[in-house]
């Protein structure tokens, strides 16, 4: 006679692919894959700005090392820290210059007042070495498949407003690289606003991305309050007279539901729990690339009690979780360096292991990023997050024009964005039930 039969699933082949959410198309992806045992790089573009043969996936051999260009791209991290953040102004006796503060560039957020010579002479170093890493170290080989790629390219890069995402082995400082004045012959190159328009960053809405890959399922879940996580080293201004950390705080509790943390193993304890949900992390606090025995430095940053925190640690504290767990915040990594990346891969990057994870994006700087400025772009970002009315992409775009065009300070264009060009916290109406809101990317 027939028996019914216990059965169980052991497997589950379609996981991940039911609900998948396919966000907007970029404009255009530019991929740098890593070949020939690491000794070359196969550039490919594609997207509704490309043209021709691109299309297909066409795309040159580059002859250039991989290590040569991180050596590049460390350079020019390394010139921002040391001719804008760290300028003094000595005067010609060798004395810090009448009236002058000592880091001018670093301790105020308005530039507009400094001498104009000194600000055009900086800030045209900076172009010209961003420039020089896209079109001297990147595609600056004289053969001619790889002419006509970088003059394509600079053709659809010199147009404004695009949704970028370089999808590439190589974790490059993307918004700080530069088109060249031929590129943009109607725009002034003795003005700050002219030069401002050569920068990646000041141009396009840009993400990039590696080995690591966030969650491919729309999120569909409702919650009241969005909730909010401040992460942060309670010595960084004692006082709050420093920098407006405090206006940063209030506007994380404005209408969510918020929470503190301020040492590692209180970190520890939210990571490891699997019903973790937090739509927007923020972390306040210092990092830095320390060494790691005979593997290249790898970036660690430090809540209150000292201790380092690292991609290591975080893949530890969230493997034991598994797969299916609601944990798909937006990640604010106000962190010096923290968009940087010392290793040969983004394996041991703690974004990339944020969005690994489960995270929707990761925002943070590319370099020694002055406390002051980071407190000031954090609010803006902060409140308009929050609010709702734009994407991650959208807000980091409009900083950095911002602080730019009004400002005369380009610090914004420094913040970089690992995957998160689309995340964006939906509010529902209000209704007589209260506030709804939904998470998507």
């Amino acid at each position: 006679m027939p028996t019914e039969m216990t059965s169980w699933t052991r497997q589950d082949p379609s996981r991940g692919f039911r609900d998948l959410y396919v966000g907007p198309h970029p404009d255009l992806i530019l991929s740098l894959d890593i070949i020939s045992g690491g000794q070359a790089i196969r550039a490919r573009m594609s997207g509704a700005a490309t043209f021709g043969l691109y299309s297909a996936g066409y795309g040159p051999r580059l002859k250039v090392l991989p290590s040569t260009v991180r050596l590049e791209a460390a350079r020019l991290c390394k010139l921002w820290d040391e001719v804008f953040v760290g300028f003094t102004p000595y005067d010609a006796t060798g004395n810090l210059g009448e009236g002058r503060l000592e880091h001018p560039y670093a301790d105020q957020i308005d530039l507009r007042a400094e001498p104009r010579a000194e600000f055009l002479r900086i800030l045209r170093e900076l172009v010209l070495m961003g420039q020089h890493l896209l079109f001297d170290t990147l595609f600056g080989e004289e053969q001619d498949e790889v002419i006509t790629f970088r003059e394509d390219l600079a053709q659809i890069l010199a147009k404004d407003g695009l949704r970028i995402r370089f999808d590439s082995e190589l974790f490059l400082p993307w918004p700080l690289m530069c088109l060249r004045p031929v590129d943009l012959p109607e725009v002034r190159q003795d003005e700050p606003e002219g030069l401002f328009e050569r920068f990646l960053g000041h141009r396009h809405r840009i993400d990039q991305t590696g080995d690591a890959h966030p969650p491919t399922a729309a999120p569909t879940e409702l919650t009241k309050p969005p909730v909010v996580s401040l992460n942060h080293d309670l010595t960084l201004d004692v006082t709050g007279q420093l920098t407006c950390k405090n206006k940063v705080a209030s506007a994380l509790k404005d209408g969510t539901a918020p929470c503190e943390r301020a040492h590692r193993h209180e970190l520890l304890e939210a990571l490891e729990n699997p019903r973790l949900n937090e739509h927007l992390m923020y972390f306040w606090c210092h990092g830095a690339f320390e060494p790691a025995g005979p593997e290249p430095p790898h970036l660690v940053i430090r809540l209150t009690d000292q201790t380092a925190i690292h991609a290591g640690n975080l893949h530890a504290w969230r493997t034991g979780v598994g797969q299916d767990t609601p944990f798909h915040p937006f990640v604010i990594l106000n962190a010096c360096h923290a968009s940087a990346s010392g290793g040969e891969t983004d394996r041991a990057h703690l974004g990339g292991e944020f969005i690994r994870s489960g995270a929707r994006g990761v925002l943070g700087p590319q370099i020694g990023m002055p406390q002051k400025f980071a407190a000031e772009y954090a609010l803006r970002f902060v409140r308009l997050y929050l609010n709702g009315d734009d994407t991650a992409g959208g807000i980091a775009l409009t900083l950095a024009r911002d602080f730019a065009d009004k400002l005369h300070n380009p610090l914004g264009i420094a913040y970089s964005l690992h995957y998160g060009m689309d995340t964006r916290l939906r509010r529902a109406p209000v209704t007589a039930t209260g506030h709804e809101q939904e998470m998507a990317a």
